[in-house]
């Protein structure tokens, strides 16, 4: 749909109504920003969700990180991926697919391959999806 721009006024005109977001609307606000190439805009609702009080979920982080590998920044993605590890969070299956498919685009296959090993060894669930990245992935390194 497409629809970025008018989210983002939507929310623009919640604050001045003094309409509270909560952490659901922010990470649906951090969504907006990436089909925008305004990514850093995200991280900065980031911040805001942190200074509001809110505990970021996993949902936030990924949309982060899809949005980083969406521009391009496939490594960024994966630094901001290991921060949100360390801080305890679980990625899922669609973090690591993501981040693995940005770093097979640019040619990174040792990192891209790395990442996949850690998926395996992880508690992520895989579904039919990252199974058949694996398999095509596998094969494409022989």
């Amino acid at each position: 749909m497409g629809h970025y721009e008018t989210v983002i006024t939507l929310s623009k005109q919640m604050e001045l109504a003094g309409i509270s977001h909560n952490v659901y609307t922010l990470s649906i606000l951090i969504n907006c920003f990436s089909p925008l190439n305004h990514v850093d805009l995200g991280f900065s609702v980031l911040s805001k969700i942190i200074k509001l009080g809110f505990q970021p979920d996993t949902v936030t982080f990924s949309t982060l990180i899809n949005g980083l590998r969406t521009v391009g920044k496939a490594a960024q993605a994966v630094e901001v991926l290991n921060d949100f590890v360390a801080r305890g969070y679980q990625p899922h299956v669609h973090t690591y697919t993501a981040i693995i498919k940005g770093l097979c685009k640019i040619g990174e296959t040792t990192v891209a391959s790395g990442l996949l090993k850690k998926m395996e060894e992880g508690n992520c669930f895989r579904n039919s999806l990252s199974k058949g990245c694996s398999l095509i992935f596998r094969c494409t390194l022989q």
